[in-house]
């Protein structure tokens, strides 16, 4: 015969045991979740600072043919050393170690805007006498882009920019 007045439910041992388990497995997902959203956030800032290496690189670039274009014979890149630009630059200005700024509709530049961790350096060595006339025939460009963020980064882009007439 069923004892029906019998109650069901967890035991004292019972609910101990999963109060344990609870109090074991919730620090580890929660130290999980920070340490994803960390890293979300750390590659997010390095790729910001790709791009912004990458359109320091065309910015070099833009001086460069534009001067050609006005029919210059030799352009701003004539003297090797550090630099610093941004999209509104027309030529190059020594570098100063400034943060870039962002205004209001996503652009870096360094007058206007809420200040970045983001740190730009344009580097010109010249390179090589491609023709043997005792001239360099070309620049090679480093950008370094540097953040502080949970310690201190950088990533750095390097290209080669030749003579208008190429080699």
């Amino acid at each position: 015969m069923l004892n029906k007045n019998k109650k069901r439910g967890f035991s004292l041992i019972e609910l101990m045991v999963a109060i344990f388990f609870v109090s074991v497995a919730l620090p580890g997902i929660l130290l999980a979740i920070s340490k994803t959203i960390a890293g979300t956030e750390d590659s997010t800032l390095r790729l910001r600072a790709i791009y912004l290496a990458q359109e320091g690189i065309e910015i070099v670039r833009n001086i460069r043919d534009t001067e050609w274009l006005k029919g210059a014979t030799s352009t701003a890149l004539e003297t090797a050393g550090n630099y610093e630009a941004d999209y509104e630059s027309v030529s190059l200005s020594p570098f100063s170690s400034r943060f870039l700024k962002i205004d209001n509709d996503g652009f870096y530049q360094y007058s206007t805007g809420a200040t970045t961790p983001f740190k730009r350096k344009i580097t010109i060595d010249k390179t090589d006498d491609l023709d043997g006339d005792g001239e360099a025939d070309r620049e090679r460009v480093t950008v370094e882009v540097s953040w502080t963020k949970r310690g201190t980064h950088s990533v750095k882009v390097q290209e080669y920019l030749y003579d208008r007439w190429g080699y």
